[in-house]
């Protein structure tokens, strides 16, 4: 989602373009804002999933917490699988090492 902050005091969910317009004083834009500022915690343990990559059905995206780039952004490890039971042993590794799905 795209997030374009307004310094005025209208809310305009209202409108199409609502998702990508962020207003001061309404309930709900400070919801998206939060969770959006939760996400980025460089500190946090995190995976995702995707599917039908070229020739690999199932890649775990992983971000340890610490591993990072020279720029500083956090740098994301990978498993691949063709397998669904070995994705879900190492889906059910991660959730026991402290690793939270999305983000």
């Amino acid at each position: 989602m795209k997030v374009l902050k307004l310094d005025e005091d209208i809310c305009p969910h209202d409108k199409d373009f609502a998702d990508y317009i962020v207003c001061k004083n309404c309930e709900h834009c400070q919801k998206l804002t939060d969770k959006a500022a939760e996400c980025t915690y460089t500190n946090v343990k995190k995976y995702n999933l995707m599917y039908d990559i070229g020739r690999v059905k199932y890649v775990i995206n992983f971000y340890d917490g610490i591993s990072t780039h020279n720029d500083g952004s956090p740098f994301y490890g990978i498993y691949c699988f063709s397998n669904k039971k070995k994705l879900n042993k190492q889906i059910s590794e991660l959730v026991k090492e402290g690793y939270v799905y999305g983000c």
